[in-house]
This record gives C-alpha cells, structure tokens and sequence, in this order.
C-alpha cells in the first residue's frame, strides 16, 4: 500500500508581536521533525506567510490580511475559502514553537477514523484565564478535513469588522472556540505536554507533541537540549 497524502501548514507571520520572533529557519526546523515523524504518510507543505523568502520544500502561500491579522490572528487564514487546491485532504497545522516527538500518522489516522468531527484541535488543558478567554481548545496544533470548515476572512474584513474580533477575544483559539465549538473536538490530553515539563531530558510516550514557549525556552531548547539537536537532525 503506497502512502496517503496529507498537507502540512504552518503560518509564518514576520514582524513584532508579543515579543515572538518566529522566521524561515523555524519553518525550515518543523519540516525536518515532521519529515522524521510521518510513519504512514506523504507530506507537501505548505506556509502561509508575509514573508518574502523562499524555502526548498515548501510552497509558500501569501496571507491575505497580513496588516490586519496580526500574530497568531494570521491563523484565521488556514480556514479561507479561496485556497481550494487542498480541499478534501486531510491537513495538519503546527505552530512553529512545537516539537513532534512522536509519530504523527497515528494521530492523524485517529482523526481519518473518526466519523462525528472532521477538525480537531489540541486539548485546552493549559493557558490563561480572564477577559477574552474561550477555554474551549488550544491551537498549536490542528488536523481537519480541509474544505470542512470555512471562516470567511472577506467577511471579516468588512467595516472592520475583524477590529471587534481581535478587540473581544484574547487570541485565535479562543475565536476558534467559539466559531467551532460545536463543529470539533480535541485530542487525547496525554499526546502533548509542555516543554518546560521535559525540558532537560525530553517528554516520555505517549506524548507526541511538545509545545514551546516563544518567548523565552523555545530557542534556547536547540541550543541546550540534546533531544531537541536530535529532532532537527537530516
């Protein structure tokens, strides 16, 4: 049996926001793992992005309201509706602050075989509380139906419309709570941890997402964690 096709994507927004200065390097970095960590599958990536540079591998795919959808609102942009050459594939979003440590087919066999959702976002058993915060999923990671759901970034733009969005929620997953609330589930809690939980030695199975800190451990990890040195290895 030859390997099924799937669609990795990841957004790369340059510029200053909340102290995250992610770059081409990073988005270079998360292919290499997920390279590593497809048992089963035949990956093409993608990288939505405002960024002009070209990286082997990757098609890169310009975000349509870069100067409006900033940071992680950019992510807004996975669900637009004219990107219609992935329709009805299966897609994996990963934000490029995570580590995959694990095999990433099985995860998405288990969205594949299961019949109720066809989006699937990390659990929200982390994160803030307060004004804003739709504690519903986290959205460091995200496997869907490509073409299931739509958010309609038009729409979004209209009268300044997105200005209301970004003002009332804290960040994108707290808007994907609730546009998406009744339309997709989570993962198993025990596929993912935080790096600061396994920072020194590196998580331990079942975990097969780790996810990073971009502020501060995130780039220290490739310096000083050997497991991380080893994720990244060609």
């Amino acid at each position: 049996m030859g390997q099924k096709p799937v669609n990795i994507v990841t957004v790369l927004w340059e510029g200053s926001f909340r102290g995250r200065d992610y770059c081409p390097e990073d988005v270079s970095n998360l292919r290499r793992m997920v390279l590593k960590a497809l048992s089963r599958h035949n990956p093409r990536f993608y990288c939505l992005t405002n960024s002009r540079t070209f990286l082997d591998g990757v098609q890169m795919i310009k975000l349509k309201c870069p100067d409006q959808l900033i940071g992680w609102w950019s992510k807004l942009e996975l669900f637009r509706k004219d990107i219609t050459f992935w329709k009805n594939e299966t897609g994996v979003y990963l934000d490029l602050d995570t580590f995959v440590t694990g095999d990433l087919s099985e995860m998405i066999d288990f969205v594949n075989d299961f019949n109720s959702y066809d989006l699937f976002f990390c659990p929200q058993k982390w994160g803030a509380s307060g004004p804003g915060v739709v504690r519903k999923f986290q959205s460091s990671m995200i496997i869907w139906k490509q073409g299931s759901v739509f958010i309609n970034i038009d729409k979004l733009m209209e009268g300044d419309y997105y200005k209301k969005v970004l003002n009332r929620y804290r960040g994108d997953q707290d808007f994907f709570g609730v546009v998406f609330g009744n339309k997709a589930d989570s993962f198993p809690e025990e596929w993912f941890c935080k790096l600061k939980e396994c920072y020194k030695h590196g998580p331990n199975p079942p975990v097969k997402v780790v996810l990073g800190n971009p502020k501060t451990q995130y780039r220290k990890a490739f310096e000083e964690c050997d497991w991380v040195k080893e994720l990244i290895q060609c």
